[in-house]
């Protein structure tokens, strides 16, 4: 949608892409209230971005990445809370590859080392990355440890 209104469009745009969905009117009518006075977009995709709807989005999305599965709500809103205290998105989804779950599914150590790379980068090791995860690295648990714990 493109208006006479580029802080309306950012908002449209914004709630379309971080959301995934369409910004209702109030939402257009409260950012571009903001925008027009003179808050910072950063501050507006901030917000966004931080808000509880994008973090449970994100959380779905983590279930589905690397445990094939739906969250379910305890644990949802869990980590969304966790996200609210200032947890980073990256020690939220260390959290999805250390778990017991996701080491079922990786269950030796190459199994493992190919998974993360698929999860995490979107491809299949090179032999550097083959050879480096087999040196003893301290943070490359063994499923089998993580089994264990379960």
């Amino acid at each position: 949608m493109v208006s006479d209104n580029p802080f309306a469009d950012l908002t449209v745009a914004m709630y379309q892409e971080v959301l995934l969905r369409p910004a209702s009117a109030s939402d257009v009518n409260y950012w571009v209230t903001q925008l027009s006075n003179g808050v910072p977009r950063l501050a507006m995709s901030q917000t966004v971005w931080q808000s509880p709807e994008h973090r449970g989005i994100q959380v779905d999305g983590y279930y589905a990445r690397y445990l094939n599965r739906s969250a379910d709500a305890a644990s949802r809103t869990m980590f969304v809370d966790w996200f609210a205290a200032g947890v980073s998105e990256g020690s939220v989804q260390f959290q999805f590859v250390l778990s017991p779950e996701y080491a079922k599914t990786h269950s030796t150590f190459d199994a493992y080392l190919m998974g993360l790379y698929q999860d995490v980068l979107g491809r299949a090791p090179d032999a550097a990355g083959v050879q480096f995860g087999k040196l003893e690295q301290p943070w490359a648990p063994r499923p089998q440890t993580l089994l264990s714990a379960s």
